[in-house]
């Protein structure tokens, strides 16, 4: 049975950037750990563990960015494979629950908090995270992407605020403005791919967002 819950969000987040570390070994075993647990164990580890591997984008080795690929590609691969043994796929088994997470992690990372980058700035280096994510993505049969559910649980994402508790101490106008951005460029992404809204209409959109992350932007904040 997949580990679900191992971490809080925040230490979801913190554990992430260990994709980037600077210390090479450090970096390089953390990402096998990750392709060990969800991949190699048939998602010991939950499989939104592998969204992590997208920060791998910006290395300046070409090898552990081609092997961030790699290990995503083949994690995409083992969960199509294990849908298709059974007779109605669980929530877990479905990749559309891994893109939240992977927008959160970037909302909040620390690299793109500072208000004195432009939203242009960052939003080419949060492009180069997600085309990493839907290349890989993008390597399953055209009919095993759902592409357009993805556009669905993105337009949910929209009306979204990141709780106080996932993103601690990083400045909430930050993150909204992260998150504003993520999702502009994840929804076109998807839509080249030929996503369409019309195409996952009725989805339960809520079930694949986690909800003490992502709550309604509408919502009272905690006094």
């Amino acid at each position: 049975k997949a580990k679900t819950s191992l971490v809080s969000a925040k230490a979801f987040a913190t554990f992430a950037v260990m994709c980037e570390d600077e210390d090479v070994k450090t970096k390089t075993t953390f990402m096998f750990k990750l392709y060990k647990g969800t991949a190699r164990q048939a998602g010991k580890l939950s499989f939104h563990y592998a969204s992590m591997l997208s920060l791998v984008a910006h290395d300046s080795e070409p090898a552990t960015v081609e092997k961030g690929k790699f290990y995503l590609r083949n994690v995409f691969a083992l969960m199509l494979k294990l849908r298709k043994q059974c007779a109605k796929a669980p929530l877990s088994l479905l990749h559309e629950k891994m893109l939240p997470w992977l927008l959160f992690i970037l909302a909040v990372h620390p690299s793109f908090l500072d208000p004195e980058d432009s939203s242009s700035q960052v939003g080419l280096a949060f492009k180069k995270y997600l085309d990493l994510y839907f290349t890989a993505l993008l390597q399953l049969p055209p009919e095993e992407q759902h592409c357009s559910a993805q556009l669905m649980i993105l337009d949910f994402i929209k009306g979204t605020r990141i709780s106080s508790e996932a993103r601690g101490d990083a400045d909430p106008k930050m993150v909204e403005r992260n998150l504003n951005l993520l999702t502009e460029i994840a929804q076109r992404i998807l839509v080249k791919a030929g996503g369409t809204k019309k195409g996952a209409a009725g989805l339960p959109t809520s079930k694949f967002v986690d909800a003490s992350i992502f709550l309604d932007k509408n919502a009272p904040s905690p006094v």
